[in-house]
């Protein structure tokens, strides 16, 4: 609640987050990168970079934007299904 705390309290969060250093962790758990096809405004290339760095699959989710898991949510649990059966969770 913004006007019940007031800028100080906003002003606090940004200087937290401005002073977070995060690490990356030593190994990642099982990843896949959805992309929702119609994503305006995150890029394929950029999904793709992601997926590189996790060493994740891209797992495209047709007639999607930037939520596939709202926008097509059987489509998007399809996927999640697919990526247990894959890694050593399913």
């Amino acid at each position: 609640d913004f006007e019940g705390c007031g800028p100080g309290l906003l002003l606090n969060h940004m200087r937290v987050l401005a002073a977070h250093r995060p690490r990356p962790p030593e190994s990642l758990p099982p990843t896949f990168v959805l992309w929702g096809t119609q994503d305006p405004g995150v890029s394929l290339a950029a999904h793709a970079e992601l997926a590189m760095r996790c060493n994740a699959p891209v797992m495209p989710v047709g007639s999607a934007g930037h939520m596939p898991y709202l926008e097509q949510p059987s489509a998007t649990l399809d996927w999640i299904r697919t990526a247990v059966r894959w890694s050593d969770l399913g």
